[in-house]
């Protein structure tokens, strides 16, 4: 799905960061947007996949996700982790043949820097960019974009940013499923629905599906549905019972049940919050 959510952080600048911690198990659902992410891990251990590639990041590692590429999340269950994130529109960098190459897709940066002088100096720039933006004093948006530059400036210096070769076939499906998800997700959709609308068998859909997301369609619904419910429930005037018909839930103890197991709490607790 489109996430832009990181947008509400932005401030004078296209530029918002977060520092996330957890001690238990969970995952981001697969996702995209138009700026670059980067991650740098503080401490423990987290698996991102990009574009359908598993990488595997521990402390002092940062991981560097392109402009529209799909990615999402998963945590270890009995290894507390934490990371900085920082989020930024292209144009906060000063070379437009990098920006454009990013934007455009004819340039792509390695994702994964591990083990070596370019991790840390890059952990530095992100720490950098984040106290920056944390502290906010006069002229903070100068260091946070200045900390950028010296950071792709070591990602080139470095051999990290190369012409793109491109596979657009996982691609082109995730984001097609993607948008038939959105399209038609409060209906009473299957796995058979989806492949029939890209015009693939079942099986070979449902197996290319596990593949590039990692859990089956079904799972993946359901969480969809439960984080449309979350907005609802945080913004809409409905009743809780209509948040669940309005997200495709027609059992009410289905969706409650689904609810509380994905997010800890019942629904309308939930919204107490």
């Amino acid at each position: 799905m489109f996430d832009d959510s990181f947008r509400a952080r932005y401030g004078s600048i296209p530029f918002a960061t977060y520092l996330f911690e957890t001690g238990r198990s969970g995952a981001a659902m697969l996702h995209w947007h138009r700026e670059v992410e980067i991650i740098s891990v503080l401490t423990g251990r987290v698996d991102f996949f990009v574009d359908g590639q598993r990488h595997t990041l521990n402390g002092g590692e940062v991981l560097i996700i392109g402009p529209c590429a799909l990615h999402r999340t998963e945590l270890y269950a009995d290894i507390y982790t934490s990371y900085i994130c920082i989020c930024f529109d292209c144009s906060l960098l000063c070379d437009r043949t990098l920006s454009d190459g990013l934007e455009q897709d004819t340039l792509t940066v390695l994702p994964h820097v591990a083990g070596s002088e370019t991790a840390v100096a890059c952990s530095d720039f992100v720490f950098g960019a984040y106290d920056a933006s944390q502290k906010g004093e006069g002229g903070w948006e100068l260091a946070a974009v200045g900390y950028l530059s010296l950071l792709f400036s070591r990602l080139f210096a470095d051999g990290y940013i190369v012409p793109k070769v491109r596979h657009a076939g996982d691609r082109d499906f995730c984001r097609r499923v993607l948008a038939y998800i959105k399209e038609h997700y409060c209906e009473d959709i299957t796995s058979r629905h989806a492949a029939e609308a890209l015009y693939l068998d079942n099986s070979y859909f449902c197996r290319l599906f596990r593949a590039r997301f990692g859990i089956c369609f079904s799972h993946y619904l359901c969480g969809y549905r439960i984080e449309r419910a979350k907005e609802l429930l945080r913004d809409a005037d409905l009743s809780v019972s209509s948040v669940a018909e309005a997200v495709g839930f027609h059992n009410f103890s289905y969706f409650s049940k689904m609810f509380r197991q994905n997010c800890g709490v019942s629904p309308s607790c939930f919204r107490g919050k």
